[in-house]
């Protein structure tokens, strides 16, 4: 198997991506974890918005799973708050059925469950 090399690099590519979505969708959503894929592709839409004078805010969906690190609500709440102007979030806590990976009795574990 060959490796067939681009003309363009990673950055450009998603930059030419971001060009289709923002042109062809009125409404644009982000999910965003707080992770840093979901933090990567949050800041080049933030940075893509920026750069093309885009007024219209983007929808973040930040979905709470209860058990998160201080640190990633610290760096989504971060977020949140220093691009206001270009995002509104959707943050939502729902019971969801999560896998557990610390029991083989209970291998699933449900967030926000009411009891």
């Amino acid at each position: 198997m060959s490796k067939i090399y681009q003309e363009i690099d990673v950055y450009q590519a998603a930059n030419r991506r971001l060009d289709v979505v923002f042109r062809e969708f009125d409404k644009v959503c982000v999910a965003f974890s707080g992770g840093k894929d979901s933090g990567v592709l949050l800041n080049l839409c933030i940075d893509y918005m920026k750069r093309h004078g885009i007024q219209r805010k983007i929808g973040v969906l930040i979905v709470d799973l209860e058990g998160q690190y201080g640190l990633t609500i610290e760096f989504i709440q971060n977020m949140l708050e220093d691009n206001r102007e270009y995002i509104e979030p959707f943050w939502v806590c729902l019971p969801l059925n999560l896998r557990n990976s610390v029991s083989v009795y209970q291998p699933f574990w449900c967030c926000w469950e009411p009891g």
